[in-house]
């Protein structure tokens, strides 16, 4: 497969053996490079390179098999039409069907009964003239998108709603308790009674929030003048 599509690139724009050598083996990967890069000589025309790429990469095509794969190939529930349409069609290149078989075959995988009702009332002669009719159709599913990708991730959309309005909640009472002081560990967030650190009580005046040291009672009578 690889090899017809360097085959045809060479023939639509002209390329010479050695422009086509030079423009296929920069496209080798994975093995086929490692393979390409352990060969004693490169001095081959293009002829010879197909025949050795063939013998060192045998490739057993099965057209039953890939027949049974292309059959298997159905739309997918939320999945975007034009990733069904274009790997139906690469499967369909692969078994060489093309036309109003090809649409056949499209439409035939689609899981959407109305908009494959749809496909099949309009006889279309070629894949690209459904393509057209299947993207017209495609603003069909989006209403859907949110309410399935929740339900595939196990999520309940009554929940999600409980829990938006106890964030919104929180983020009311989180406002709220950053402008409560407390008097006693001087920080924002809490009131007095409810505040974590050990209550500070004045020996002095008994008063919460200050040490007998920092009363002010006493800092007064310190700062008095002497008689």
């Amino acid at each position: 497969m690889w090899l017809k599509k360097v085959n045809e690139c060479a023939t639509v724009y002209g390329w010479d053996d050695k422009t086509t050598i030079h423009y296929a083996m920069q496209k080798l990967q994975g093995l086929a490079k490692t393979w390409y890069e352990s060969l004693p000589s490169i001095l081959f025309n293009w002829n010879e390179w197909q025949d050795r790429l063939i013998n060192a990469f045998p490739y057993e095509y099965n057209y039953g098999q890939a027949l049974e794969d292309m059959l298997k190939r159905k739309s997918k529930f939320n999945e975007p039409i034009e990733v069904y349409y274009y790997e139906k069609l690469a499967l369909l290149n692969q078994c060489d069907i093309e036309g109003k078989r090809a649409v056949d075959c499209i439409i035939h995988g689609l899981t959407d009964k109305t908009i494959k009702s749809s496909a099949t009332t309009l006889r279309c002669l070629q894949p690209e003239q459904l393509l057209r009719f299947l993207m017209s159709n495609k603003e069909l599913n989006q209403p859907f998108e949110r309410t399935y990708n929740n339900f595939r991730s196990g999520v309940n959309t009554d929940v999600i709603s409980v829990n938006n309005n106890n964030r919104l909640t929180n983020k009311n009472n989180l406002i709220q308790n950053n402008n409560i002081y407390c008097y006693n560990c001087k920080e924002k967030g809490h009131p007095f009674l409810k505040c974590p650190k050990p209550i500070i009580k004045c020996g002095k005046c008994d008063r919460m929030g200050h040490k007998t040291e920092n009363c002010f009672a006493v800092i007064n009578a310190n700062e008095r003048p002497c008689s």
